[in-house]
């Protein structure tokens, strides 16, 4: 009787542990966007685990007829790795503001602006963790 307890104890465990481990397949987007009137050029950078490097690339902005910014979107399909990291940063230190939004299957997980000061490069850095949902 013991046995079979035990037995069963184990099997239950091992089980929930298969489950912690099971890597769900996302879609991820990376938004970034200025606001800056003119000519302006956005960095931005995120880590790519299957590679083990930095996927590092300037975005120059466009606008649409009215000169409103038009975000840039990465979208990173089927994603299977826990954490999302990266920056996104303006190569020189104008004042207007840049905007980050990361969405994990269409849900908004980290939506942040920064405004430079005209003394610094404005930069907005993330380590999103997708199981526990924070911003690392």
């Amino acid at each position: 009787m013991l046995f079979l307890f035990l037995f069963f104890g184990a099997c239950n465990a091992s089980e929930t542990v298969k489950e912690e481990n099971v890597i769900t397949d996302y879609t991820v987007k990376i938004e970034v966007n200025s606001a800056e009137l003119a000519n302006d050029e956005l960095f931005i950078t995120y880590y790519e685990y299957q590679t083990n490097t930095y996927n590092w690339n300037p975005y120059t902005i466009s606008y649409d007829t009215n000169g409103n910014s038009l975000p840039v979107i990465i979208t990173l399909e089927n994603y299977s790795f826990r954490y999302i990291e990266g920056e996104v940063y303006r190569n020189n230190n104008i004042p207007s503001q840049i905007s980050l939004k990361i969405s994990v299957n269409d849900e908004v997980v980290i939506d942040e602006s920064k405004t430079g000061t005209g003394n610094e490069y404005v930069t907005i850095k993330f380590n999103y963790d997708i199981k526990t949902k924070k911003n690392l």
